[in-house]
Protein backbone atom coordinates (compact mmCIF):
# COMPACT_ATOMS: atom_id res chain seq x y z
CA UNK A 1 0.00 0.00 0.00
CA UNK A 2 2.87 2.32 0.87
CA UNK A 3 4.50 1.87 -2.52
CA UNK A 4 1.41 2.28 -4.54
CA UNK A 5 0.99 5.58 -2.66
CA UNK A 6 4.79 6.53 -3.17
CA UNK A 7 4.79 5.51 -6.99
CA UNK A 8 1.12 7.40 -7.10
CA UNK A 9 3.00 10.94 -5.75
CA UNK A 10 6.21 10.19 -7.95
CA UNK A 11 3.87 10.39 -11.22
CA UNK A 12 2.08 13.41 -9.84
CA UNK A 13 5.45 15.16 -9.14
CA UNK A 14 7.04 14.64 -12.42
CA UNK A 15 3.79 15.52 -14.42
CA UNK A 16 3.99 18.80 -12.02
CA UNK A 17 7.44 19.14 -13.08
CA UNK A 18 7.05 18.70 -16.38
CA UNK A 19 4.63 21.65 -16.77
CA UNK A 20 6.41 23.72 -14.62
CA UNK A 21 9.61 23.15 -17.27
CA UNK A 22 7.41 23.91 -20.55
CA UNK A 23 6.79 27.17 -18.68
CA UNK A 24 10.46 27.70 -18.24
CA UNK A 25 11.14 27.08 -21.64
CA UNK A 26 7.94 29.31 -23.45
CA UNK A 27 9.68 32.30 -21.13
CA UNK A 28 13.09 31.13 -22.57
CA UNK A 29 12.07 31.49 -25.98
CA UNK A 30 11.21 34.81 -25.38
CA UNK A 31 14.01 36.59 -23.43
CA UNK A 32 16.95 33.72 -23.26
CA UNK A 33 19.44 35.08 -20.89
CA UNK A 34 16.65 35.56 -17.88
CA UNK A 35 17.67 34.08 -15.05
CA UNK A 36 16.20 31.43 -12.15
CA UNK A 37 15.50 33.69 -10.02
CA UNK A 38 14.06 35.81 -11.51
CA UNK A 39 11.71 33.24 -13.19
CA UNK A 40 10.79 31.54 -9.90
CA UNK A 41 9.32 34.82 -8.50
CA UNK A 42 7.48 35.58 -12.69
CA UNK A 43 6.06 32.24 -11.90
CA UNK A 44 5.84 31.52 -8.40
CA UNK A 45 1.90 30.97 -7.90
CA UNK A 46 1.64 28.64 -10.77
CA UNK A 47 4.91 26.93 -9.28
CA UNK A 48 3.34 26.26 -5.97
CA UNK A 49 -0.03 25.59 -7.62
CA UNK A 50 1.04 22.63 -9.44
CA UNK A 51 3.88 21.70 -6.90
CA UNK A 52 3.36 23.13 -3.43
CA UNK A 53 6.45 21.75 -1.96
CA UNK A 54 8.88 22.79 -4.42
CA UNK A 55 10.81 25.51 -2.98
CA UNK A 56 13.45 28.10 -4.82
CA UNK A 57 16.57 25.53 -3.97
CA UNK A 58 14.39 22.50 -5.42
CA UNK A 59 13.56 24.72 -8.73
CA UNK A 60 16.87 25.31 -9.18
CA UNK A 61 17.87 21.20 -8.66
CA UNK A 62 15.16 21.05 -11.04
CA UNK A 63 16.47 24.05 -13.81
CA UNK A 64 19.78 22.44 -13.58
CA UNK A 65 18.77 18.94 -14.47
CA UNK A 66 17.11 19.85 -17.54
CA UNK A 67 19.98 22.12 -18.51
CA UNK A 68 18.05 25.10 -18.33
CA UNK A 69 20.61 27.30 -16.48
CA UNK A 70 22.01 30.34 -17.99
CA UNK A 71 25.73 29.67 -18.04
CA UNK A 72 27.60 32.55 -16.16
CA UNK A 73 28.91 35.64 -18.57
CA UNK A 74 32.93 36.09 -17.74
CA UNK A 75 33.54 38.72 -15.03
CA UNK A 76 36.96 39.47 -17.08
CA UNK A 77 38.55 42.47 -18.39
CA UNK A 78 41.19 42.37 -21.00
CA UNK A 79 42.18 46.22 -21.15
CA UNK A 80 43.88 47.77 -24.43
CA UNK A 81 46.11 45.58 -26.59
CA UNK A 82 49.10 47.75 -27.47
CA UNK A 83 51.66 46.53 -30.35
CA UNK A 84 54.92 47.98 -30.12
CA UNK A 85 56.25 50.01 -32.82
Amino acid sequence: MAITKARGKEVEQCMGEQLIVDMIVRERHLQPRIGGRKLYYMYAEQIHGVCPRLGRDKFFGLLQAEGLLVPRKRNCYRGMILESV
